[in-house]
């Protein structure tokens, strides 16, 4: 069985072997949801460990996966090199990928684009609709 605490500090880590054996060992546990729904790829985008983000997509990995803040990993990565090679694989940011990331931001930006490439407006993320999202933040702007 897996010491999922000690996976998760290998990723943070970035002990690309550890994270590789205990992929290899259990495929399902590349998108394991940690505290907070952090997942592996968050963990080694957050420290920047190029090496160990292309092992967890290599094993595939929710490129795109959010975190309770509606983060990707994209959103928790430090540097260029991480966030370039999350991008070449798909990866966005929270606002980008989300309505309810944007909403959560307040960037009117990305909410105007989910709104005009018909995104769904009642599509539901931790049992919450965008707009209930924007009020409960006290966000009028992006109510109308």
């Amino acid at each position: 069985m897996i010491n999922l605490n000690a996976l998760r500090k290998a990723a943070k880590s970035g002990d690309a072997a550890a994270v590789k054996s205990a992929t290899k060992e259990d495929p399902g546990v590349v998108n394991h949801r940690f505290v907070h729904e952090w997942t592996l790829l968050h963990f080694a985008a957050k420290g920047g460990h190029v090496e160990t983000i292309e092992i967890v997509l290599a094993d595939k990995a929710e490129i795109n996966a959010m975190n309770e803040l509606w983060e990707t990993p994209v959103d928790v990565a430090p540097d260029q090199p991480a966030v370039e090679v999350l991008r070449k694989h798909g990866g966005k940011a929270g606002p980008e990928a989300s309505l309810h990331s944007a909403v959560f931001r307040g960037n009117m930006k990305w909410i105007k684009r989910h709104v005009t490439s018909g995104t769904d407006l009642n599509a539901l993320s931790g049992g919450e609709l965008p707009l209930c999202l924007a009020l409960r933040r006290d966000n009028l702007e992006a109510t109308r």
